[in-house]
């Protein structure tokens, strides 16, 4: 009766909405041994395969596009390998069920092809979507919990096909029957879901690329290595849209606290963290900051994720350590700071910069055919823009995203200091244009001291 009603539901073509919060779970709360198939959801094989000659090619470097300060260590390499087939194998369609420790222990592929190209409202599908992968990851728990009883010859296919893949995966199963049961209980607790990627970072190659040009002059500018860049796409796949449960917001994802330290204090009106070109300046301060203060480049990156103060406590707790760098801060500091996110954000970002400096090769690039912004610079307007100057902010806004839709409220008056982006040469009478040197001497939120004693002219 329940999978009646489920599938009644999915061919209504007049279910034009449903709040998700509306969706009754209990509904896709099948039986287990009904394929998942019944349900829109293919079991697909897992198309992950360390040795495939393209990634193969891109991870020895043979073009010398990465920074040697980049490259893949053997502690990481199976991490790297797993999140670069996350980035360029699997799109969001698609989520691996897999280990939370081991990641080349992966269970199941699951994709929801078809269910995302239903006539479902876009929240059911993502309710939906949550809802069954939530019930596949307890079917691989159960799986995991049968097999600790050590009972081998009574399993069914899929408990069978579980133990196949830890069998790959483990090389061999512990000895002893308390080791083993440990071992599958482990397991079972460390089941986890991972969302593919790969249309996400091709949709932030289209949106990074106009800001191409000024990005690379400023990475120059800074004396950063441009892979630093990858952060980005790590954070938000470079969209400023992009806000999370948190509050981070903004293509490097700044937190409220740590972007008020960087840029002007946001508020409803005006929120630099919105500012692809803003907010990529005070991220290379922050990443020049980091990187000063731990001296590594595998540190100061993923302190950008966790902070620098839990891995400066690390780094004077192994003050003597011989080769003491991230791959030694993770096997031996414990910290509850240094979770899941944190101690994958360093194998992660360096999947990304292999995926970016060799887009051209994984990625039917179409869509970049226009050449990127030859020119932007940054100003400091000297002036107030109230009513009758708000022309010129309508001008700049398609680059000043920051200013949201507050430039139609004729009310609201922007005070002198406002930092704009513009790709046209603005009159040195109203704005200060910026120099190189004066965007790296200060954080954006110290520019105004540079039109500290200016004047406007009339606007």
């Amino acid at each position: 009766m329940k999978l009646l009603t489920l599938l009644v539901l999915l061919s209504l073509k007049s279910f034009a909405f449903v709040d998700p919060l509306d969706v009754d779970s209990s509904l896709t709360s099948l039986e287990a041994e009904l394929e998942f198939e019944t349900r829109g959801v293919k079991n697909i094989s897992d198309k992950r395969d360390q040795d495939y000659p393209l990634k193969t090619l891109i991870f020895q470097d043979k073009e010398n596009k990465i920074n040697n300060e980049f490259e893949v260590s053997e502690y990481f390499k199976s991490r790297v390998s797993f999140w670069f087939d996350i980035y360029t194998q699997y799109d969001s369609n698609t989520i691996l069920i897999h280990d939370l420790e081991d990641l080349n222990l992966v269970y199941s592929v699951l994709d929801y092809g078809d269910l995302f190209e239903s006539s479902l409202h876009r929240f059911t599908k993502a309710k939906l979507q949550s809802v069954l992968t939530k019930e596949y990851r307890k079917r691989v728990r159960d799986a995991l919990i049968r097999l600790s009883k050590g009972k081998y010859k009574a399993l069914d296919s899929f408990e069978n096909e579980i133990l196949k893949k830890v069998i790959k995966a483990k090389g061999k199963l512990p000895k002893g029957w308390k080791a083993r049961n440990r071992f599958f209980r482990g397991l079972a607790k460390s089941v986890r879901g991972q969302t593919g990627q790969k249309d996400f970072i091709y949709a932030g190659l289209l949106r990074f690329h106009p800001y191409e040009n000024f990005l690379y002059e400023q990475i120059e500018n800074f004396k950063l290595p441009k892979e630093v860049l990858a952060i980005s796409f790590l954070e938000s796949s470079f969209n400023p849209n992009a806000m999370s449960k948190v509050s981070a917001s903004g293509v490097w994802q700044f937190m409220p606290f740590i972007g008020n330290l960087f840029m002007p204090k946001a508020s409803k009106k005006v929120d630099y963290r919105e500012s692809p070109i803003i907010s990529t300046l005070a991220a290379m301060h922050l990443l020049k900051q980091n990187k000063q203060i731990l001296k590594r480049w595998d540190l100061a990156v993923t302190a950008y994720n966790s902070g620098t103060k839990h891995l400066i406590r690390a780094k004077r707790r192994f003050k003597n350590a011989q080769n003491f760098d991230l791959a030694y801060v993770l096997e031996n500091y414990e910290s509850k700071h240094l979770g899941f996110a944190s101690k994958n954000f360093y194998s992660e970002f360096l999947a990304l910069v292999h995926v970016l400096a060799y887009k051209n090769s994984i990625y039917g690039l179409s869509g970049l055919e226009k050449e990127p912004i030859k020119d932007i610079n940054i100003y400091v307007g000297k002036c107030y823009f109230g009513k009758k100057s708000r022309k010129v902010l309508f001008d700049l806004h398609p680059m000043n995203r920051e200013l949201n839709l507050h430039i139609n409220d004729e009310k609201h008056v922007f005070k002198k200091g406002l930092i704009l982006a513009s790709a046209k040469e603005l009159p040195a009478i109203h704005y200060f244009k910026l120099s190189n040197q004066q965007l790296k001497k200060f954080y954006p939120k110290n520019y105004y001291r540079y039109i500290k004693n200016e004047d406007c002219g009339k606007l």
